[in-house]
């Protein structure tokens, strides 16, 4: 498509490298988020806080941030 609207191919495939690179990143987080969430609510902070080996506050934080990215995502999406 980036060729055909008359970006060169050399151009077009670098974009397209950073974008599938790009992708590959945000998946891999989204599942890290996923399986975090999971665990937070299968054993609880304090469980997670023991097996990071950080605070449950630490812990209740990273569940807070993923949820408050999550929410932001939705409402723009």
């Amino acid at each position: 498509d980036l060729v055909g609207m008359g970006v060169p191919r050399a151009d077009a495939e670098q974009a397209m490298h950073y974008v599938e690179i790009a992708a590959v990143n945000a998946e891999s987080e989204a599942r890290s988020e996923d399986q975090f969430l999971f665990q937070f609510k299968s054993v609880g902070s304090e469980a997670l806080a023991e097996r990071y080996g950080i605070s449950g506050h630490a812990i209740r934080a990273r569940r807070r941030n993923i949820l408050k990215k999550r929410t932001q995502a939705l409402r723009l999406g």
